[in-house]
């Protein structure tokens, strides 16, 4: 047996979130949601980076596609501080949230105006003005409470705590175009794997797996792709907590956060016909 720090050679890349789903499917997902200037459905997957234990991260990301995608029609003002806002990035989701909130405005196409705190539906200023100012729009710490990651309990055990908390699919027809790193993989082994091995691949690689897995001494087996724990009562408690138990969820569930189906690509025009 090999500790969850262990280098494997020959692995398949297949990363997880905490919820399950393909992390590289995540980022694809979180750029096209971007990119489509939906706020809910991004900071939805930001969360999924974010409380997976990959904080820096996910704001780095943002930041990169803000610099790519935004920045040349924007006010100066906003890159210094959508710059400084990365390095915030241990003080709550409301840092990841704000920089989301910033680049989902939906006249951002055109201008670098922005609401001001808390102020809804305000008519959007003249492109003048939007040359003038950087309005800034701010999210609050209680606004985005709801996001932390929903544990199990009495009244959602384990097995029924995916179909609460996976509100939307990956957006896996983007995966060639985002070079997403599994499209090398055969759709049947990424799915067998992720079926059958998902604890493994998660325990592996992903920070709020291993810290449970370590709370309840699991250790992963890289031989067999399993994890293995030091007595019975870790791993019953384990199960208690996470026994998401992902090959019997419903159709429906699984399609959200596995290649289950065969998706036809889309080319990069056709993606950029879509925006």
């Amino acid at each position: 047996m090999q500790s969850s720090s262990a280098k494997v050679t020959n692995e398949i890349p297949l990363v997880l979130t905490r919820y399950l789903y393909i992390k590289h499917d995540v980022y694809a997902s979180l750029l096209f949601a971007i990119l489509q200037k939906d706020y809910d459905q991004a900071l939805f997957w930001g969360c999924e980076l974010y409380y997976s234990g990959w904080k820096l991260d996910a704001c780095s990301f943002v930041f990169s596609v803000y610099c790519q995608w935004f920045k040349p029609l924007n006010h100066p003002g906003l890159y210094e501080y959508m710059d400084k806002l990365q390095d915030r990035f241990e003080e709550g989701l409301h840092i990841l949230a704000t920089m989301i909130k910033n680049i989902t405005m939906p006249w951002l196409q055109w201008t670098s105006e922005y609401f001001l705190k808390h102020q809804i539906d305000t008519p959007i200023p003249s492109h003048e003005l939007y040359r003038k100012k950087c309005i800034i729009i701010r999210v609050e710490t209680y606004q985005v409470d709801h996001h932390k990651t929903v544990e199990s309990s009495a009244k959602l055990p384990p097995r029924k705590l995916l179909q609460h908390v996976c509100h939307y699919s990956t957006e896996k027809q983007y995966m060639e175009v985002f070079g997403c790193i599994h499209t090398s993989i055969p759709k049947a082994i990424l799915v067998e794997h992720h079926l059958s091995h998902w604890l493994y691949y998660a325990g592996m690689y992903t920070p709020v797996w291993i810290d449970r897995l370590r709370e309840h001494r699991g250790i992963v087996d890289t031989n067999s792709k399993t994890v293995c724990f030091a007595d019975d009562d870790d791993s019953e408690a384990f199960d208690a907590k996470y026994d998401y138990d992902l090959d019997e969820q419903p159709l429906d569930l699984q399609e959200k956060l596995i290649h289950i189906r065969v998706i036809p690509q889309c080319t990069e025009d056709e993606l950029r016909s879509r925006l």
